[in-house]
């Protein structure tokens, strides 16, 4: 959100462009697949946070350990 704020004012502040011209360019299919690969981007860290990790499964197995969904069942 900040990045997407921080490219707002460039365009207003630096680039002159009117804000409404700013948010129509998101109307536009380029403008929507930007804006969805943005969000999709912005999303990974919380996958990364959120979903188990395979390589955290095959170290936990080769050291003998339960793998950490076991552990919290």
């Amino acid at each position: 959100m900040f990045l997407m704020l921080l490219e707002l004012g460039f365009s207003v502040f630096v680039f002159g462009e009117p804000v409404g011209h700013y948010f129509a360019k998101f109307t536009s299919i380029p403008g929507a697949i930007g804006l969805v690969m943005q969000a999709c981007f912005a999303a990974l860290p919380w996958v990364q946070c959120n979903l188990p990790s395979k390589a955290g499964q095959i170290l936990a197995s080769k050291s003998g350990e339960q793998p950490p969904e076991a552990r919290q069942q």
